[in-house]
Protein backbone atom coordinates (compact mmCIF):
# COMPACT_ATOMS: atom_id res chain seq x y z
CA UNK A 1 0.00 0.00 0.00
CA UNK A 2 1.23 3.49 -0.89
CA UNK A 3 -0.09 6.36 1.24
CA UNK A 4 0.04 10.03 0.27
CA UNK A 5 -0.71 13.39 1.85
CA UNK A 6 -0.57 16.72 0.04
CA UNK A 7 -1.77 20.17 0.97
CA UNK A 8 -5.14 20.98 -0.58
CA UNK A 9 -7.04 24.24 -1.04
CA UNK A 10 -9.61 23.96 1.76
CA UNK A 11 -9.03 26.53 4.50
CA UNK A 12 -10.69 26.10 7.89
CA UNK A 13 -11.47 29.27 9.78
CA UNK A 14 -13.58 30.71 12.59
CA UNK A 15 -16.19 33.29 11.67
CA UNK A 16 -17.20 36.14 13.97
CA UNK A 17 -20.41 38.12 13.51
CA UNK A 18 -18.87 41.54 12.94
CA UNK A 19 -22.25 43.29 13.21
CA UNK A 20 -23.03 41.86 16.63
CA UNK A 21 -21.40 42.83 19.92
CA UNK A 22 -18.75 42.19 21.08
CA UNK A 23 -17.35 41.44 17.60
CA UNK A 24 -18.12 44.93 16.36
CA UNK A 25 -14.90 45.88 18.15
CA UNK A 26 -11.81 45.02 16.10
CA UNK A 27 -9.81 44.48 19.31
CA UNK A 28 -12.08 41.58 20.21
CA UNK A 29 -11.59 40.05 16.78
CA UNK A 30 -7.84 40.50 17.12
CA UNK A 31 -7.97 38.86 20.54
CA UNK A 32 -9.70 35.80 19.11
CA UNK A 33 -6.92 35.47 16.54
CA UNK A 34 -4.24 35.69 19.23
CA UNK A 35 -6.08 33.24 21.48
CA UNK A 36 -6.02 30.20 19.19
CA UNK A 37 -2.94 28.00 18.94
CA UNK A 38 -2.94 26.91 15.29
CA UNK A 39 -0.22 24.33 15.77
CA UNK A 40 -2.27 22.70 18.53
CA UNK A 41 -5.39 22.90 16.36
CA UNK A 42 -3.62 21.00 13.59
CA UNK A 43 -2.30 18.42 16.02
CA UNK A 44 -5.49 17.87 18.02
CA UNK A 45 -8.29 18.47 15.52
CA UNK A 46 -6.62 17.53 12.23
CA UNK A 47 -4.37 14.76 13.57
CA UNK A 48 -1.36 16.55 12.12
CA UNK A 49 -2.74 16.54 8.58
CA UNK A 50 -2.74 20.26 7.94
CA UNK A 51 -0.67 23.42 7.84
CA UNK A 52 -1.12 26.81 9.47
CA UNK A 53 -3.45 29.11 7.56
CA UNK A 54 -1.76 32.33 6.54
CA UNK A 55 -4.62 33.80 4.52
CA UNK A 56 -8.29 33.28 3.80
CA UNK A 57 -7.06 31.31 0.77
CA UNK A 58 -4.56 28.46 0.62
CA UNK A 59 -1.06 28.64 -0.93
CA UNK A 60 -2.13 26.60 -3.97
CA UNK A 61 -4.86 29.10 -4.88
CA UNK A 62 -4.02 31.68 -7.56
CA UNK A 63 -2.93 35.07 -6.17
CA UNK A 64 -2.37 33.78 -2.66
CA UNK A 65 -0.38 36.12 -0.42
CA UNK A 66 0.70 34.61 2.87
CA UNK A 67 0.97 36.49 6.14
CA UNK A 68 0.17 35.87 9.78
CA UNK A 69 0.47 38.86 12.11
CA UNK A 70 -1.35 36.99 14.89
CA UNK A 71 0.97 34.43 16.38
CA UNK A 72 -0.42 32.54 19.37
CA UNK A 73 -0.29 34.92 22.33
CA UNK A 74 -3.00 34.46 24.99
CA UNK A 75 -1.57 37.27 27.12
CA UNK A 76 -1.95 39.68 24.20
CA UNK A 77 -5.49 38.39 23.73
CA UNK A 78 -6.34 39.17 27.36
CA UNK A 79 -4.79 42.61 27.03
CA UNK A 80 -6.89 43.44 23.98
CA UNK A 81 -10.07 42.16 25.63
CA UNK A 82 -9.41 44.39 28.63
CA UNK A 83 -8.83 47.38 26.34
CA UNK A 84 -12.12 46.65 24.60
CA UNK A 85 -13.95 46.68 27.92
CA UNK A 86 -14.07 42.93 28.56
CA UNK A 87 -11.47 42.30 31.29
CA UNK A 88 -13.54 39.36 32.53
CA UNK A 89 -14.36 38.10 29.06
CA UNK A 90 -17.86 37.42 27.75
CA UNK A 91 -20.11 34.55 26.67
CA UNK A 92 -20.84 33.48 23.10
CA UNK A 93 -22.79 30.72 21.38
CA UNK A 94 -21.05 28.31 19.01
CA UNK A 95 -23.31 26.32 16.67
CA UNK A 96 -21.95 23.19 15.05
CA UNK A 97 -23.03 20.03 13.27
CA UNK A 98 -22.68 16.95 15.44
CA UNK A 99 -20.05 14.96 13.60
CA UNK A 100 -17.00 13.70 15.45
CA UNK A 101 -14.67 16.15 13.69
CA UNK A 102 -16.95 19.11 14.34
CA UNK A 103 -17.36 18.08 17.97
CA UNK A 104 -13.59 17.88 18.43
CA UNK A 105 -13.09 21.27 16.79
CA UNK A 106 -15.84 22.86 18.89
CA UNK A 107 -14.38 21.55 22.14
CA UNK A 108 -10.90 22.69 21.11
CA UNK A 109 -12.09 26.24 20.35
CA UNK A 110 -14.05 26.25 23.61
CA UNK A 111 -10.93 25.33 25.58
CA UNK A 112 -8.71 27.83 23.78
CA UNK A 113 -11.07 30.76 24.32
CA UNK A 114 -11.75 29.77 27.94
CA UNK A 115 -8.05 30.32 28.60
CA UNK A 116 -8.48 34.04 27.85
CA UNK A 117 -11.76 34.39 29.73
CA UNK A 118 -14.30 33.79 26.95
CA UNK A 119 -17.08 31.32 27.75
CA UNK A 120 -18.28 29.37 24.72
CA UNK A 121 -21.67 27.67 24.83
CA UNK A 122 -21.60 24.70 22.48
CA UNK A 123 -24.86 24.09 20.61
CA UNK A 124 -24.74 20.96 18.47
CA UNK A 125 -27.46 19.85 16.06
CA UNK A 126 -27.77 17.69 12.97
CA UNK A 127 -26.70 19.43 9.77
CA UNK A 128 -30.10 20.58 8.49
CA UNK A 129 -30.89 22.40 11.74
CA UNK A 130 -27.44 23.95 12.00
CA UNK A 131 -27.55 25.12 8.38
CA UNK A 132 -31.00 26.65 8.84
CA UNK A 133 -29.60 28.70 11.73
CA UNK A 134 -26.42 29.70 9.91
CA UNK A 135 -28.30 30.61 6.71
CA UNK A 136 -31.25 32.34 8.41
CA UNK A 137 -32.42 34.95 5.89
CA UNK A 138 -35.06 36.39 8.21
CA UNK A 139 -32.64 37.74 10.80
CA UNK A 140 -30.90 41.08 10.70
CA UNK A 141 -27.12 40.56 10.99
CA UNK A 142 -27.01 42.19 14.43
CA UNK A 143 -29.81 39.88 15.60
CA UNK A 144 -28.60 36.65 13.99
CA UNK A 145 -28.16 33.72 16.35
CA UNK A 146 -24.65 33.10 15.10
CA UNK A 147 -21.85 34.50 17.23
CA UNK A 148 -18.93 32.33 16.12
CA UNK A 149 -18.86 29.40 13.74
CA UNK A 150 -16.11 27.17 12.38
CA UNK A 151 -16.24 26.07 8.78
CA UNK A 152 -14.06 25.29 5.79
CA UNK A 153 -14.14 26.55 2.24
CA UNK A 154 -12.67 25.31 -1.03
CA UNK A 155 -12.51 27.75 -3.95
CA UNK A 156 -13.11 25.03 -6.50
CA UNK A 157 -12.04 27.34 -9.31
CA UNK A 158 -8.55 27.56 -7.81
CA UNK A 159 -8.83 31.35 -8.09
CA UNK A 160 -8.64 33.96 -5.34
CA UNK A 161 -12.01 35.46 -6.25
CA UNK A 162 -13.95 32.36 -5.27
CA UNK A 163 -11.95 32.10 -2.07
CA UNK A 164 -12.74 35.67 -0.97
CA UNK A 165 -15.97 36.98 -2.52
CA UNK A 166 -18.37 34.26 -1.24
CA UNK A 167 -16.98 34.56 2.28
CA UNK A 168 -16.46 38.28 2.84
CA UNK A 169 -18.07 40.21 -0.02
CA UNK A 170 -20.94 42.51 0.95
CA UNK A 171 -23.16 40.74 -1.61
CA UNK A 172 -22.59 37.39 0.08
CA UNK A 173 -24.62 37.62 3.28
CA UNK A 174 -26.71 34.49 3.93
CA UNK A 175 -28.61 33.05 2.18
CA UNK A 176 -26.96 34.47 -0.96
CA UNK A 177 -23.63 32.96 -0.02
CA UNK A 178 -21.44 32.21 2.98
CA UNK A 179 -20.46 35.55 4.54
CA UNK A 180 -21.41 34.31 8.01
CA UNK A 181 -19.26 37.08 9.50
CA UNK A 182 -21.71 39.61 8.00
CA UNK A 183 -18.63 41.60 7.10
CA UNK A 184 -19.15 44.56 4.78
CA UNK A 185 -16.33 46.81 3.65
CA UNK A 186 -16.52 48.95 0.50
CA UNK A 187 -12.73 48.92 0.15
CA UNK A 188 -12.65 45.12 0.07
CA UNK A 189 -15.60 45.07 -2.33
CA UNK A 190 -13.64 47.34 -4.68
CA UNK A 191 -10.59 45.08 -4.60
CA UNK A 192 -12.83 42.13 -5.40
CA UNK A 193 -14.41 44.07 -8.29
CA UNK A 194 -10.97 45.12 -9.55
CA UNK A 195 -9.82 41.50 -9.60
CA UNK A 196 -12.91 40.41 -11.52
CA UNK A 197 -12.78 43.23 -14.06
CA UNK A 198 -9.54 42.27 -15.77
CA UNK A 199 -7.68 39.29 -17.17
CA UNK A 200 -4.34 41.04 -16.59
CA UNK A 201 -2.49 38.78 -14.16
CA UNK A 202 -0.42 41.58 -12.62
CA UNK A 203 -3.47 43.74 -11.98
CA UNK A 204 -5.37 40.80 -10.52
CA UNK A 205 -2.44 39.93 -8.26
CA UNK A 206 -2.31 43.52 -6.99
CA UNK A 207 -6.05 43.58 -6.26
CA UNK A 208 -6.05 40.29 -4.37
CA UNK A 209 -2.89 41.10 -2.44
CA UNK A 210 -4.54 44.30 -1.21
CA UNK A 211 -7.67 42.32 -0.36
CA UNK A 212 -5.74 39.79 1.71
CA UNK A 213 -3.79 42.53 3.52
CA UNK A 214 -7.06 44.28 4.38
CA UNK A 215 -8.59 41.06 5.69
CA UNK A 216 -5.66 40.65 8.08
CA UNK A 217 -6.09 44.27 9.20
CA UNK A 218 -9.82 43.91 9.82
CA UNK A 219 -9.80 40.23 10.91
CA UNK A 220 -13.48 39.42 10.36
CA UNK A 221 -12.41 35.76 10.61
CA UNK A 222 -9.72 33.75 12.36
CA UNK A 223 -7.92 31.59 9.78
CA UNK A 224 -6.97 28.27 11.34
CA UNK A 225 -5.49 25.69 8.99
CA UNK A 226 -5.07 24.50 5.44
CA UNK A 227 -6.28 20.94 4.93
CA UNK A 228 -4.35 18.01 3.52
CA UNK A 229 -5.74 15.58 0.99
CA UNK A 230 -4.89 11.99 1.83
CA UNK A 231 -5.20 8.87 -0.28
CA UNK A 232 -3.76 5.41 -0.69
CA UNK A 233 -3.24 3.00 -3.56
CA UNK A 234 -2.08 -0.58 -3.81
CA UNK A 235 1.33 -1.40 -5.24
CA UNK A 236 -0.46 -2.60 -8.38
CA UNK A 237 -1.97 0.82 -9.14
CA UNK A 238 0.01 3.83 -10.32
CA UNK A 239 -0.75 7.26 -11.77
CA UNK A 240 -3.62 8.13 -9.43
CA UNK A 241 -3.60 11.25 -7.31
CA UNK A 242 -5.89 13.82 -5.73
CA UNK A 243 -6.25 17.32 -7.11
CA UNK A 244 -5.90 20.15 -4.55
CA UNK A 245 -9.70 20.58 -4.51
CA UNK A 246 -10.15 16.90 -3.58
CA UNK A 247 -11.13 15.59 -7.02
CA UNK A 248 -9.60 12.27 -8.08
CA UNK A 249 -7.29 12.36 -11.09
CA UNK A 250 -7.23 8.98 -12.86
CA UNK A 251 -6.22 10.24 -16.32
CA UNK A 252 -2.85 8.49 -16.07
CA UNK A 253 -3.98 5.54 -13.96
CA UNK A 254 -2.45 2.22 -14.86
CA UNK A 255 -2.30 -1.24 -13.38
CA UNK A 256 1.04 -2.88 -12.78
CA UNK A 257 2.18 -6.36 -11.90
Amino acid sequence: INAYAEEGIVVYYLTMNTQKEPFTDIRVRQAINYAIDKDAYISVVMHGLGSKATSIIAPKVAYYKGNDPYEYDPDKAKELLAEAGYPDGFTVDYYYTTTTDNQNAAQFIQQQLAAVGITVNLIGNESAITNSIIQDETAEPSEAKVDIYRTGWSPSTGDADWGIRPLLGSESFPPNNYNISYYSNSELDQYIADGLSTADSDKRAEAYEKAQDLIWEEVPIAPLANSYNTWATTDKLAGVKIYPDGAINIRNARMGA
